[in-house]
């Protein structure tokens, strides 16, 4: 037992040393307050965790306004959307680009060629094709992402193709887009058919005038992929035609207004009437800003006069 006692009188006299160079030994945690200090963590932690959803939340509402607003696009790279048509379709990821950019196709609803060989074909305004081979894949989708834009003002035609059978069309372009059009303060003409820079209108307000009458035109177009708004040209069904050479030009990327007079046809009737915004000065270049108005003009007839009023007596 001699041993027992040594080793007790030894962790004693530790126990005392301790205390005297460290202070006190604490007492023992008792359960109320260690339950107290569990509850407290808890609550720390279901805080954090609230904090921490809270932000997710924030963050997530953010995100979906961005998407609303279309600034999505300025994070993540643009993809084409594409929703079957009741068919084949391709869909490009912009309607318009710059010269350099690249053209992103996606096509869907090609569910009876899955695992098949089509051509994508893309024909620029000069009527250059460009030919690329697509398979579709499990879900009768496919992506192309190779066509760099040209230095080519105009429409873009794109063309899906099994063989020499067209599939699905769209367009896009480098170019000047009409956005609407009135006459004599009329409710606008908007483009309703065709590629968006070579358009047809039936929509709008017609001006009723008479014959050799003024007509104002208020036209409005977006420039787009670096192409200029310099003159506009305009035509009504073959019978008269002039142009509007307007100062300052318009040679940045944006959407402007141009207001100018018109002259109507002698001939009584409808007319349909073209307008085309031009990239130089003398309205002579430039294949794309083309809107097509259709009996967009009437002129009226003018009343044979009687005997009485031509002579200047009555009979």
């Amino acid at each position: 037992m001699g041993w027992l006692a040594g080793f007790s009188g030894a962790g004693l006299g530790y126990t005392l040393t301790n205390r005297a160079v460290h202070g006190a030994v604490p007492k023992r945690e008792g359960r109320l307050a260690r339950l107290r200090r569990d509850s407290s963590n808890a609550r720390d932690w279901r805080a954090r965790l609230g904090i921490a959803a809270g932000t997710f939340l924030v963050l997530g509402a953010l995100f979906a306004a961005l998407a609303q607003l279309g600034f999505i696009g300025l994070l993540t790279p643009a993809q084409a959307l594409c929703v079957p048509q009741g068919g084949p379709t391709v869909v490009t990821n912009e309607p318009d680009y710059l010269v350099g950019e690249t053209v992103i196709a996606d096509g869907c609803g090609f569910d009876s060629y899955i695992a098949q060989n089509l051509t994508l074909r893309i024909t620029d305004p000069t009527a250059v094709v460009t030919n690329y081979t697509v398979t579709i894949d499990s879900t009768g989708a496919f992506t192309n992402s190779n066509y760099v834009v040209p230095n080519k003002d105009g429409s873009f035609t794109v063309n899906v193709l099994d063989g020499t059978t067209v599939l699905a069309t769209t367009y896009f372009s480098t170019s000047r887009l009409p956005q609407s059009v009135t006459l004599d303060g009329g409710s606008a003409w908007t483009c309703t058919s065709g590629p968006s820079d070579n358009c047809g209108s039936n929509n709008g307000a017609a001006a009723t005038v008479a014959p050799g009458a003024s007509i104002t035109v208020v036209f409005t177009v977006q420039t787009t992929g670096g192409s200029t708004w310099r003159c506009n040209q305009w035509d009504a069904e073959g019978f008269i035609s002039g142009t509007d050479q307007f100062e300052p030009d318009h040679t940045t990327n944006g959407t402007y207004v141009e207001t100018f007079t018109i002259t109507a046809p002698n001939m009584p009737g409808t007319h349909n009437l073209i307008l085309h915004g031009r990239s130089d000065d003398g309205c002579s270049s430039g294949s794309s800003g083309k809107i097509t108005l259709t009996d967009a003009i009437t002129v009226n007839a003018v009343a044979n006069p009687t005997l009485s009023s031509s002579c200047g007596g009555s009979y």
